[in-house]
């Protein structure tokens, strides 16, 4: 297995995460601002006064938005208008569970016959009341209506949107529900019904009622869009991207309708084809808060090099913008280039609720600049802005950390710790160019202080996960310092220190490791992992071995799944038995997108080609940002005589492989995920 692979393994669905985000407590999906659309871009194909930024978040982590920009001019979109008199709402978007989705301020279309009638005077004047809030006398209108069979749809219609506007979800679906059985057939009725399922968490059966709808009205666009926003929130992007599409391909792509269909292909592994949306975009764009949107949508997709273009235009057009300079000061910073990063946050001028990530990204950028003294006065008012949450003193931890006073970071970090929620986000970074080098095992096994150390260990962890490898690596150290013989300090050093370029000081850890827990299975199989890297195939087998016999009866996949790549790379017998490990850790784990792949890979090695097609089909199905699989998928169709569909494969390789070519250091590992397997 290559390197990339190993790297996409240990992400699986985590790749497009930015490297300073920390603490989310979720994985990051894509942001609301994208997946809803943006009111202040609608602003740019006709006007809308709905602000368009993302009050929520900043960029993938969580980083409090550095703020709004003002209310662009124009009057509310005549749609808009007409959504709110129809639906009783005002144009919004929900937060549910971290992603929001909103009603789309698009126009509302009806049945032909229906367009063709003109609304009956008691419905007129009950949508007038509503829309002026007299809500009583609205809903005193349509009850009168229910007795009345040519006008009780419409009345069952209006009191579920009264219901609704007023929380009352499940009388809203009873309305909604008789006024379908009566013939009611209007968007509105579908938009507002499926609000109501979503309110009572009933997310799946508001999909079906919108699909049912579709098959029979496919070109109703506020349907696709909003069936494509319930998707999202499911977690579903691919299935939300049919939907999207076909809005797009019924002839509205406006910025707004582009931004959502960018968000969701990227979401769904067609970033690519996300970009060959957006390109356009920000050639023509000459609205600040547009090039903003696709800059933001760049950054959270590790395109950084991409996003510095409409960033940098935004910052033209609107500066001193807080939010646009921010974004553009972390970009900078991603890439490692601190001096332009330090250049515009000095053209930034923060208010009192921005003085937290204004100061830690500041204090940060000083420290990687050798400025010392800067970066600690800048970090220590970052806690004094915000001396209630705990981002200020874990970033300025880090900082003593590097600086190695182990005693003021320790009480920093579990001040921090204390004061951890949600949305909690650390910037500060060690130096990108620390390596494992002159890293020597620990003497000694006596414990100097056991609560210490697992304190340590369990903040490295956090910071590993998330693959701020020298964080995480100094936090590991320190645990170890006052505790020996810690078991996950062992496995942590060995796994970061291969990523940083030394995986024989790596294997020396987690060896000692073995030593002193011989019965830990994961000790094992990450030894065998760096034994497999180093080349030292029968090794790793033999380590795999060892934990799979360890693990009990249900081992993980990944322990079948390595152990047959270790296999593969072995003797012809050996290499027959990666196949029998292969389908085993799909058995264990029909979704593990890597055991898939790497049974492709067999098959196709094996003159299989039907088979690895079959296989690494699945694998891009499972996970569409598995790089090599594309390239291995586009060979199988080859072999099986299907020549156009390989050369389609081909290019889409090496599209995404270009996108993700290494653009700086401070994007980890990237090139491992872009060479050709």
């Amino acid at each position: 297995m290559m390197p990339e692979d190993r790297a996409k393994h240990r992400r699986r669905r985590g790749w497009v995460r930015a490297r300073w985000t920390l603490f989310e407590g979720r994985m990051p999906s894509p942001s609301s601002d994208e997946l809803c659309g943006n009111a202040a871009i609608a602003a740019e194909d006709g006007g809308s006064n709905v602000p368009g930024t993302d009050a929520a978040l900043f960029a993938a982590g969580g980083l409090a938005s550095p703020g709004s920009p003002p209310l662009p001019p124009g009057r509310p979109l005549k749609t808009a208008l007409w959504f709110r008199k129809q639906c009783g709402l005002f144009r919004k978007a929900i937060l549910t569970g971290g992603v929001i989705v909103g009603l789309l301020a698009v126009p509302m279309r009806v049945k032909a016959a229906d367009a063709q009638k003109e609304p009956a005077a008691w419905e007129q004047q009950a949508r007038a009341a509503l829309e002026r809030g007299e809500v009583a006398e609205a809903q005193n209108l349509a009850a009168q209506k229910l007795s009345d069979p040519a006008s009780a749809a419409v009345a069952h219609l209006l009191l579920g949107v009264l219901d609704l506007r007023q929380q009352r979800h499940s009388t809203a679906v009873t309305h909604f529900e008789a006024a379908k059985a009566l013939g009611e057939q209007r968007e509105e009725l579908f938009l507002c019904w499926s609000e109501s399922l979503q309110k009572l968490g009933r997310l799946a059966e508001a999909c079906r009622l919108l699909e049912k709808e579709l098959e029979q009205n496919p070109s109703l666009p506020a349907l696709n869009s909003r069936l494509a926003d319930l998707y999202l929130a499911l977690g579903k992007p691919r299935q939300a991207l049919r939907y999207l599409e076909e809005v797009y391909r019924q002839g509205r792509p406006n910025a707004a309708v582009t931004l959502r269909l960018a968000s969701a292909r990227f979401a769904a592994g067609q970033d690519y084809r996300a970009v060959e949306l957006l390109e356009p975009l920000v050639g023509a764009a000459s609205s600040a808060n547009l090039l903003l949107q696709i800059g933001k949508l760049y950054f959270r997709n590790l395109l950084y090099r991409k996003a510095l273009i409409p960033l940098q235009r935004a910052w033209e057009l609107s500066k001193p913008s807080y939010e646009a300079g921010m974004f553009l000061a972390l970009t900078f910073f991603q890439l490692g280039e601190y001096a332009s990063c330090a250049g515009f946050l000095d053209q930034i001028k923060p208010d009192a609720a921005e003085e937290l990530d204004y100061r830690t990204l500041k204090g940060s950028v000083l420290a990687r600049l050798g400025e010392w003294e800067g970066a600690r006065r800048e970090l220590e008012r970052g806690v004094e802005a915000a001396a209630d949450r705990a981002d200020g003193y874990l970033n300025l931890g880090l900082f003593w950390m590097e600086r190695g006073d182990r005693e003021k970071a320790w009480e920093l970090l579990e001040k921090g710790s204390w004061l951890m929620t949600p949305g909690t986000k650390v910037v500060y970074t060690f130096d990108p160019r620390q390596t494992c080098d002159g890293l020597v095992l620990p003497k000694g096994d006596v414990a100097v202080n056991k609560d210490r150390a697992r304190f340590f260990a369990d903040m490295a962890e956090r910071f590993h996960k998330v693959h701020h490898w020298t964080s995480a690596l100094e936090l590991f150290r320190a645990a170890l310092e006052t505790d020996p013989r810690l078991k996950a300090p062992y496995a942590g050093i060995g796994l970061i220190c291969p990523e940083l370029g030394n995986p024989d000081v790596g294997r020396s850890f987690l060896a000692q490791g073995v030593d002193l827990y011989p019965a830990a299975a994961d000790l094992r199989f990450y030894l065998g992992t760096v034994l497999s890297a180093l080349g030292r195939h029968e090794e790793a087998l033999s380590s795999f071995l060892k934990a799979l016999e360890l693990g009990g009866p249900n081992p993980p996949a990944r322990h079948w799944l390595f152990l047959g790549i270790a296999q593969a790379a072995g003797n012809k017998e050996k290499h027959a038995e990666a196949k029998v490990s292969f389908l085993r850790a799909v058995e264990a784990d029909p979704q593990l997108a890597l055991a898939h792949y790497e049974l492709g890979k067999w098959h196709l090695k094996n003159g299989d080609p039907e088979g690895a097609e079959k296989s690494l089909q699945r694998a891009i199905e499972l996970d569409p940002h598995l790089v090599g699989a594309y390239y291995q998928l586009g060979i199988a169709c080859r072999r099986n005589g299907k020549s156009e569909r390989a050369r389609e494969l081909m290019a889409v390789f090496q599209q995404k492989k270009a996108l993700r070519e290494p653009s700086s250091r401070a994007v980890p590992a990237q090139d491992r995920l872009t060479r050709e397997p």
